[in-house]
């Protein structure tokens, strides 16, 4: 797994001491102004992941209430708990569109 997380960028590994980079310190330790850990923790791996098991079903048979997003109507903290982790996951994305756009002339911004 540490070998895994170094060849991702994820570690660093000298002399057989293992280091967050400086991205995974600023992105995946909760805490962290730019944390986004929970969209992987909680949407990804909770949610999309074991719901797309059922995707070779959903597709012979075409029935949505099979689908991806189906369970919300039944299952309000799945709900609440995608939500959540979309909200998130969209924190990497908005930093990194304040680094690019200027906006310092922009007075409302929905």
């Amino acid at each position: 797994l540490l070998t895994a997380c170094v060849s991702l960028g994820l570690l660093t590994e000298r002399g057989g001491r293992y280091e967050n980079t400086a991205a995974a310190a600023a992105e995946l330790v909760s805490g962290s102004r730019h944390y986004w850990g929970d969209y992987l923790k909680h949407q990804v791996d909770a949610q999309f992941y074991r719901r797309m098991t059922d995707l070779p079903e959903v597709m012979r048979s075409g029935d949505p209430s099979r689908a991806y997003d189906a369970w919300f109507e039944d299952d309000p903290h799945a709900a609440a708990q995608y939500t959540a982790a979309q909200h998130n996951g969209s924190l990497a994305t908005a930093a990194a569109l304040l680094r690019k756009v200027d906006l310092s002339r922009t007075r409302r911004f929905l």
